[in-house]
């Protein structure tokens, strides 16, 4: 339980400082793309 929490806080976190940096929601939306997306897939929280 502890590490579902760790986990929903640092993908929460990374989010809100790409938010921050991210000028407009495109852009916002490419790098979600590029950093959230290989992360849950390494982190086998994803089906393949």
């Amino acid at each position: 339980m502890l590490g579902v929490a760790l986990s929903l806080f640092a993908t929460t976190s990374i989010g809100i400082f790409m938010g921050t940096i991210a000028r407009s929601m495109p852009q916002l939306g490419l790098l979600m793309i590029l950093v959230l997306l290989p992360l849950q897939m390494l982190s086998g929280a994803l089906p393949t």
